[in-house]
């Protein structure tokens, strides 16, 4: 997880500058770089990786910054891989840019109502059902109690179906906001 700002926005592109203690990035042994985070749940970690949902049933865990997001404008860059065996495993997981931080959930790891904006990536093939596997994007003033049963069908701003499940290489995934619009990018490689 990095979270950038834009430092200035130009006609030729955006330049950015790196938030440290936003920044999460490998080793992650011996606790340094999870200290500025808060980690709940079922989270384990060696040198190279941070799992959120080991292969036990109702798995789920979270790692929040414990730092608020002050940049106007910021990108983060996500890489994950979302294994398991078949089409189906876990619901999913999430990027959280929500006032609600600090625990775990229901929603891909989260709470089912926050306040802000929320990236689902829901990887449970529901037997070829027309809306998923997907990513979507949700906003909420805190009103909003996420259909997890339903795949929030009628709730998210935008998505697209994407399985990510498996892929030979990790996902990419950059989430930008820039001058008020949110532009969510994948490369999996596949």
């Amino acid at each position: 997880l990095l979270l950038a700002t834009s430092s200035q926005v130009a006609a030729q592109g955006l330049t950015l500058a790196s938030s440290p203690n936003q920044s999460l990035k490998a080793p992650f042994s011996g606790g340094n770089q999870l200290s500025r985070f808060l980690t709940v749940g079922d989270l384990e970690y060696t040198d190279q990786e941070i799992r959120l949902a080991p292969h036990r049933p109702h798995s789920q865990a979270a790692v929040w910054s414990r730092q608020q997001n002050t940049f106007p404008e910021w990108q983060v860059n996500l890489v994950f891989k979302v294994t398991g065996s078949g089409r189906q495993g876990g619901d999913g997981l999430a990027f959280w840019y929500a006032k609600e931080g600090g625990r775990a959930g229901p929603v891909y790891g989260g709470p089912n109502r926050w306040t802000g904006l929320g990236i689902f990536v829901d990887t449970f093939d529901n037997d070829g059902k027309a809306n998923n596997p997907a990513i979507m994007g949700a906003l909420s003033n805190g009103d909003l109690e996420w259909r997890m049963e339903a795949d929030g069908e009628g709730q998210y701003f935008g998505g697209c179906i994407r399985n990510v499940r498996n892929t030979a290489v990790p996902v990419h995934m950059r989430i930008t906001y820039i001058n008020r619009v949110i532009k969510v990018e994948l490369d999996d490689a596949k």
